[in-house]
Formats: C-alpha cells, sequence, structure tokens
C-alpha cells in the first residue's frame, strides 16, 4: 500500500513536513509504504495524522477536469500535422498532457503564466481558493497543462474557458485563452500541442464555436491550426479597469 504525504495538517497544499523526535522530513510528492508509515508512527506521528496527509496527498493531485476526456480527442481531425505524431495520450518522450492540479503551485505553474504576462504576488492560499472555485462551476474551465515528468514541471498551459448562452438553442461557446510554453521548450511543437489539445477539447465538449484573441505576429500560427479572421467581424476591443500591462 503507497500513502502519499503531500501536504500539511491544516492545509490542501503541497509542502515538506517535518517529523519530530529528530526524525528528518518528508518531502512533497513523497509516497510512503507500509514500512515508511510503520516508521513515521515510531517517530510520533498518529496514524490519524498519517491518514490526513495521505488524503491531502491525494487531494494535492485531483485533476481540475476528468482527465480521461483528453483520451477521446481525435488527432487526425488537426489541419496542420505533426511531425513527429503528436497527441494529447502521446506527446512524446518525458511529457505528460493533463487537467491541471493543485499541486502544480509547486511545480512552476504560476512562473510559466509569468512568461506570459503579470501574475503578481500570488499565495498558495489564493492559487488553491481560485482553483476550487475553478471546479465548483462544473462544465466552464479547462486549465490543461503540459509535464515535463523528468523534473516535474509544468512547461506548458492552455484554458478553455466555455460560455452557456441563450443563443443557437441555448448552445455553449469556448474561448482560448492563456496559451504559453516554456522558453526553454519551445521549437518542439508544444505551441501546437497544447493549442490543438484545448481545441479539439471545446469540440468534444460540443462547443459551436472557438474563439481567441492573439497579438498579429501569431496570426499565420492560428491559421496553420484552422482559425481565421472573419471578415468583417474581427475587431477586439476591450475597455480595462486595472493598470495591468496586457
Amino acid at each position: 500500500m503507497l500513502w502519499p504525504l503531500t501536504g500539511p495538517v491544516r492545509g490542501r497544499g503541497a509542502h515538506s513536513f517535518k517529523l519530530p523526535r529528530g526524525g528528518g522530513e518528508v518531502s512533497r510528492g513523497w509516497a510512503a509504504t507500509t514500512a515508511d508509515f510503520s516508521a513515521l508512527v515510531r517517530n510520533g506521528i498518529s496514524q490519524t495524522q498519517c491518514l490526513i496527509l495521505s488524503f491531502q496527498g491525494i487531494l494535492s493531485e485531483e485533476p481540475l477536469y476528468d482527465p480521461k476526456i483528453l483520451e477521446r480527442l481525435d488527432f487526425n481531425k488537426v489541419r496542420s500535422k505533426f511531425n513527429p505524431p503528436v497527441s494529447a495520450v502521446r506527446p512524446g518522450e518525458g511529457l505528460r498532457v493533463r487537467p491541471l492540479r493543485r499541486a502544480d503551485f509547486h511545480r512552476g505553474f504560476l512562473q510559466l503564466l509569468s512568461q506570459l504576462t503579470a501574475v503578481g504576488d500570488v499565495s498558495e492560499e489564493q492559487f488553491l481558493k481560485r482553483f476550487d472555485a475553478m471546479q465548483s462551476c462544473p462544465n466552464t474551465y479547462y486549465v490543461t497543462v503540459i509535464e515535463d515528468t523528468t523534473n516535474g514541471q509544468v512547461i506548458g498551459s492552455s484554458t478553455l474557458v466555455i460560455e452557456q448562452k441563450f443563443i443557437h438553442g441555448c448552445a455553449v461557446r469556448g474561448r482560448l485563452e492563456d496559451v504559453v510554453v516554456n522558453n526553454t521548450y519551445r521549437g518542439k511543437q508544444l505551441g501546437k500541442l497544447i493549442i490543438m489539445t484545448v481545441t479539439l477539447l471545446a469540440e468534444e465538449l460540443n462547443c459551436y464555436k472557438m474563439t481567441l484573441d492573439c497579438k498579429d505576429n501569431l496570426i499565420p500560427l492560428y491559421s496553420s491550426l484552422g482559425y481565421f479572421l472573419e471578415k468583417g467581424n474581427s475587431n477586439y476591443m476591450q475597455i480595462r479597469f486595472d493598470k495591468a500591462p496586457s
């Protein structure tokens, strides 16, 4: 039996847990065998505490949405082919495409987003509250990441936000948001992979269309993936209520 210990008793975040009596430290992401579990008890950790820590470890790895949806995506529909071929379930050696998890706070998720735009000083508590808020809105937020399994870091991300509509027979519309790939991993098709993953996800979830906003220099990329500028309806306008950089 495994006992994943990845969080303090007081919260859901993935932290290290210090053992009493000079017993050392349990690092986040550590999974204890039954023998290790017994050793924790000998070091003064009660069985109840161990079970709480184990449960918190499960919570920290809980996905934002059902990952099985990604297995249904048909990458044969992609207009621009990948060379070599990749997909959400086979992204390449040492990579994994999956939904965002709570523990990704400690895997560089926010640092990755800072390569896209200003993130601010977001605490773990704020991150977890926002994660829980998104999760409490079913069929709405699909934050999807690429993880480098060799170092456990999140190196790519994109978000599908689904809007519930009254028009088109109470249909749903998808929006592509916050596309970013770590600078050191660019040139490896990962941008195309994360974009097409959430695009196919929108189709799988019956969105009648998918829209996005992008800078002029990215128009060729998105055009190669099937997106297009609609004549007479391609203006982007905004009104800002903060002073954050765009």
